[in-house]
């Protein structure tokens, strides 16, 4: 699966996947993400987030980090955009468009 999971970097994300691996009850951050994890909306990797652009595209973001409920892009992505479908940075804009469109056009929409 290399290029589409990061045992280090998912084990730091999800606290929880972290302590079931650490007492036993599962036996790797890869195993629950291919039983659980992916299934559940967690990414297997830890996407590059442009903070500048990100805050400026998403001006709720900027919100969340001044009041305190988010430390900054990087985590309020990781926690909550990629499942919101928010992009991570310009760079990925025409990528996730291009995906979007194959949706739209597999389930008749387009």
């Amino acid at each position: 699966m290399a290029g589409l999971f990061d045992e280090s970097s998912y084990l730091e994300r999800y606290t929880d996947v972290r302590e079931a691996v650490a007492s036993g009850q599962l036996h790797s951050g890869l195993a629950h993400f291919v039983n659980d994890g992916y299934l559940e909306g967690r990414s297997g990797l830890a996407y590059p987030v442009d903070e500048e652009w990100y805050i400026k595209t998403y001006p709720d973001v900027a919100l969340a980090i001044k009041s305190g409920k988010v430390r900054n892009a990087a985590h309020h992505f990781q926690i909550f955009g990629f499942n919101e479908g928010r992009i991570p940075g310009r760079a990925f804009q025409k990528t996730v468009a291009q995906w979007r469109d194959l949706e739209r056009k597999k389930s008749g929409d387009g």
